[in-house]
Order: structure tokens, then sequence, then C-alpha cells
């Protein structure tokens, strides 16, 4: 517990914020958020995190500003969904939990569990926002599938859509 909040601390001094703020502060308010959300970015390499409980901050890879802004808007959806369901706060108690009792594998197995669903439940409701499939530009479609974390495009899905669209799938 203790080095986990060492390491967060540490991300977050040498994190800088991004000019996604902006985009940031429109989706949180479309989701009900009304507490300020802080975006932040990191050079190393880092996978897409939410902490905090009255402070609650997003942590994206500083590669995220060159993103397609769909990609942008699924993973801050997915970070504040987390956000809303107060996902830290739930982390934080199933953590404590296991530090007391350690030696029962029952409850680490129940955390395990309880990471997998709030991952899930946070996947469905950026299922439930974004749209399945939309025109980039010109001929380009996307189509998003489920991937286990998070929300990505899938190659061979996007190609079987993009020739229904065009009316050239056999």
């Amino acid at each position: 517990l203790v080095i986990g909040r060492v390491v967060l601390w540490r991300v977050r001094a040498a994190a800088e914020s991004l000019p996604l703020q902006k985009r940031l502060e429109r989706l949180a308010r479309q989701s009900g958020i009304r507490r300020r959300v802080k975006l932040v970015t990191c050079r190393r390499r880092v996978m897409p995190m939410t902490w905090g409980i009255w402070s609650p901050r997003i942590l994206l890879p500083l590669e995220a500003e060159d993103w397609e802004p769909h990609r942008v808007d699924t993973v801050l959806l997915h970070e504040l969904a987390h956000i809303r369901r107060r996902d830290y706060l739930a982390q934080l108690m199933a953590q404590l939990a296991c530090a007391v009792h350690w030696f029962n594998p029952l409850l680490w197995l129940a955390a395990k569990r309880m990471r997998i669903e709030r991952e899930r439940a946070c996947d469905d409701i950026v299922l439930n926002r974004v749209p399945l499939l939309g025109r980039i530009h010109g001929n380009v479609y996307y189509c998003q599938g489920y991937s286990g974390h998070g929300v990505n495009a899938t190659h061979i899905l996007g190609e079987v859509t993009a020739d229904a669209i065009a009316g050239t799938m056999e």
C-alpha cells in the first residue's frame, strides 16, 4: 500500500498538464461529474489510470496528445467512469482488507475478481456512450470492439463494416 502511494506521488510530481484538459472537462460534465478532474501526463510509458478521492486525476501517456480524437474520448470516458463509480475508494478498501487478512486466499480471489468486474463495468459504460461505428473522414470508417480493458478499434471488423457500408461486401 505504502509503496503504491509513493509511486503515485512520484508520477504526479513528474506529470504535466495536457492541452486536452478542456476536452476532459466537457466529457466530465456530460458524465455528470461535478468535481474538477485534473488531467496529467507522464513521459514514461504508462497505462491510463485514475486516482484520488477528493481531487481525482487521470494519468495518460505523453503520446496521448497525438491520438485520434475518438480514441482520446473513449479512454477519458473509461477513466471518468472509474471516477463516477468511486472505484479508487473501493480499490483502497480491498487493498486494506487484503493487508489485514493477508492469510485468506478467498479474499485475494475476491479482490482480483472485483478488479476485473470494475474494468468491465467501466467498459460497458463507454460502450453505451460511444457510437460503435462511425466515419473518421472520407471513406475511412472505424468500428469499436470490446478488448477486455478499454475500447480498441478492431481491424477485421472495421474492414467488414466498411465493406458493408460501401456496399461492396460479398
